[in-house]
């Protein structure tokens, strides 16, 4: 994960304390406001998941009628913006980068599938024990599994007419991309939840629904980043599936 720089942290706080005024900057004149180069201000936005400042700021653009009711925030640190508006932006970029033909075909695979298993680890493990209970009272056969060692036993008992739900920030824990390629193999379908879109899980992957994960935390030496985007992910999931079980 990159992390910011001084001179990029200074960039985001000024843009931050300066967010309504983004969309009438070009980046020759934010340059010269917040009295950072170009190439910081490049650099510190695509850390923050966008290709570029035009991207960042056709972002605000479009979106600037909702982020009114954001206007009580203004005068607020720097850092306390940031806490607030980093959960709307996981939330509003994961539903606008939202497949939906791939969330019907995911929803699609587990409405056929005799079998559901749902391999997590860490704190995604909270959101498979959510998301299996969920599939449980719409009557699916569905196990979830968060052992290291069971995940890579159980991956080998997947079958063709079986799904694997796969729920992973960073799509990179050793024991799920083990799994995954086990359960592959294996010609069970496989679903992959993450934020990561060139992990190294997503070889594997038969379906795969994406989030947007924000680049910045507040306990940097611990993998502790919320869960925010997956859980939006699953509960489309579980919704559209819940729909397709009721019609």
């Amino acid at each position: 994960m990159d992390k910011l720089s001084q001179a990029e942290r200074f960039c985001w706080k000024f843009i931050q304390d300066n967010f309504a005024k983004i969309p009438d900057l070009t980046i020759t004149e934010l340059s010269e406001l917040a009295n950072v180069s170009t190439a910081t201000i490049v650099r510190t936005v695509q850390k923050q998941g966008y290709t570029g400042y035009t991207s960042f700021k056709q972002s605000i653009s479009n979106q600037s009628h909702i982020m009114k009711p954001f206007s009580h925030l203004e005068g607020e640190p720097a850092l306390v913006k940031e806490a607030v508006l980093k959960n709307y932006w996981e939330v509003t970029h994961t539903i606008n980068q939202l497949n939906v033909k791939d969330a019907l075909k995911a929803a699609e695979a587990i409405a056929k599938a005799d079998k559901i298993y749902i391999f997590a680890r860490g704190l995604s493990e909270l959101l498979a024990e959510e998301v299996s209970i969920k599939l449980a009272l719409l009557g699916k056969t569905c196990k979830k599994y968060t052992d290291p060692n069971l995940i890579r036993g159980i991956a080998q008992r997947a079958r063709p007419e079986d799904a694997v739900l796969f729920l992973t920030l960073n799509g990179e824990t050793k024991e799920l991309v083990e799994a995954a390629k086990i359960s592959k193999d294996l010609k069970s379908t496989n679903i992959v939840i993450t934020t990561n879109r060139d992990s190294s899980i997503m070889q594997y992957r038969d379906i795969a629904l994406i989030g947007f994960k924000s680049r910045n935390s507040f306990l940097p030496d611990y993998e502790v980043h919320s869960r925010l985007p997956l859980s939006i992910l699953c509960r489309i999931l579980v919704d559209i599936l819940a729909i397709k079980i009721n019609d």
